[in-house]
């Protein structure tokens, strides 16, 4: 939904995030080439944090319905089953149709609590390995383009230096 408005999403935002900050801290003179990456994983891993926990937020409430239902449905047995021994105090004589309602009564919600609980159980489950999914490759991919950034600018930061000090120094022996 926010893709469609022309808002960043996922990765997008882990990417805009962490080279928003090389440019950034590129841009400051003196800045060494460890500094700058390191500002740019701090970016990508605080965007990365807010999109797991986009993410895991939208789990929560199945693993609630999943943990929760059981319960109830046992509340409701434990019910229907109190309600069985109360018609049967009732009564004269011992008889299925006195603790047949409450029984019933106690199967159903045993059921519909099950019936809740395996489906939102295993959705869970299924989202989960969906978001852990996700999240290896949003790290993957950070690594990837710090390496990509470091191997992009290395030459302007690091090999050139010695670079420009070699020529220098081998253009001033080359004059006397």
């Amino acid at each position: 939904d926010a893709g469609r408005r022309g808002e960043l999403v996922g990765l997008e935002r882990i990417f805009q995030s962490g080279f928003a900050e090389f440019l950034k801290l590129r841009g400051r003179t003196g800045t060494e080439l460890s500094d700058i990456m390191d500002g740019s994983r701090r970016a990508m891993r605080a965007a990365a944090q807010r999109e797991m926990d986009t993410l895991d937020s939208h789990t929560s409430f199945l693993a609630t319905v999943g943990s929760v239902s059981p319960y109830i449905g046992l509340f409701g047995t434990v019910w229907g089953i109190m309600h069985s021994f109360l018609n049967l105090a009732n009564q004269n004589q011992a008889t299925l149709s006195a603790v047949a309602p409450g029984i019933a009564e106690a199967l159903i919600t045993t059921a519909f609590g099950l019936l809740v609980a395996i489906p939102a159980v295993w959705m869970y489950n299924f989202f989960q390995t969906k978001v852990d999914n996700i999240t290896a490759e949003m790290t993957y991919s950070s690594k990837e383009m710090i390496d990509y950034l470091i191997k992009g600018v290395s030459g302007e930061f690091g090999r050139s230096r010695f670079t420009r000090e070699f020529n220098t120094a081998a253009q001033n022996a080359a004059k006397i």
